[in-house]
């Protein structure tokens, strides 16, 4: 029905699930919030080997770098999922309150993920007596995929500022407050009948509407926006996913891992009985005790 012959381009994934009155907005609502949970209640950096850095502070925030880990991606992820970001023209006050908030969140699950991804990798390289291990092959894979998330965050927020620049040229989309023409032209087919009373509506309430589509160099633009925070999100998964994959805790028996808890239990109780050091401090995390239960434990740590 539009001049340019194109169906309206979301300008992101955000502003496409935006709306809990449509399926696909409570659909990403749901899923997101499911992860958010699962990842916060999981303390994944604190219980998993080849993330844990707990010896190591962000001097900038005067937190360690796995709380840091643990609290910045999921709490950032809900503040992207609560504040949904309304359409991109005609924004008030409150809007762009919203709209701030939600990139704020973003930078927060975004950023804190990958800041703390490159801190652990980099321990591969300049360990610093750091006991972080990396399995053959996970060291390379997990620096591709935070890389890649990485660029496609640095291109989404180059191609946004394009975009922004693009609304003044010709292809770009239009808004408007309808016309009585426009009603006119609405009632004469059946495809667009239905518009007339929203269009009625704006018109009362002097609210624009969108009359033409963005084409040619526009629509580009609007694509490549859309499709770097999509490939942004999910090389974040395949990261975290690399990091599940490759985790020693995955292939620990639990039964070695009871029998650990009880030794250090008994060291603990009787210290003059002991005739070892103990597998764990009192509040060590289960990766620590499960990376004891592992072959080869007291072997140099691999670079990569």
């Amino acid at each position: 029905p539009f001049a340019s012959g194109k169906n309206y381009t979301p300008l992101n994934f955000s502003e496409m699930v935006s709306g809990y009155h449509t399926a696909h907005g409570q659909a990403f609502f749901a899923f997101s919030l499911i992860a958010a949970i699962c990842l916060l209640v999981s303390w994944y950096p604190k219980e998993l080997s080849n993330v844990y850095t707990d010896q190591y502070i962000c001097k900038t925030l005067n937190l360690s770098w796995v709380d840091f880990r643990q609290c910045a991606p999921p709490i950032g992820m809900l503040l992207v999922i609560c504040m949904q970001v309304p359409r991109p023209i005609d924004r008030d006050f409150v809007d762009m309150v919203v709209v701030n908030l939600h990139r704020t969140g973003a930078v927060s699950m975004i950023g804190g993920y990958c800041f703390s991804e490159v801190h652990c990798l980099s321990l591969g390289v300049f360990p610093r007596g750091c006991p972080v291990r990396f399995e053959r092959g996970e060291w390379g894979m997990r620096l591709f995929w935070v890389m890649l998330c990485m660029l496609c965050g640095i291109g989404f927020f180059t191609c946004s500022q394009m975009e922004w620049l693009s609304r003044d040229w010709d292809c770009a989309d239009v808004w408007r407050v309808p016309t009585l023409q426009d009603l006119e032209q609405m009632t004469k087919t059946a495809a667009t009948a239905d518009l007339v009373s929203a269009a009625a509506e704006s018109m009362r309430n002097q609210k624009v509407l969108i009359v033409d589509t963005a084409s040619g160099k526009c629509l580009a633009v609007k694509a490549s926006v859309f499709w770097t925070e999509v490939l942004c999100g999910i090389s974040m998964v395949f990261s975290l996913l690399t990091i599940w994959w490759y985790c020693p805790e995955r292939h620990v028996d639990l039964q070695d891992v009871k029998e650990l808890q009880k030794e250090d239990e008994e060291q603990r109780l009787y210290p003059e009985a002991s005739s070892g050091p103990s597998h764990m401090e009192q509040g060590a995390s289960y990766g620590s005790v499960a990376a004891a239960a592992l072959p080869g434990a007291n072997q140099p740590p691999k670079s990569k």
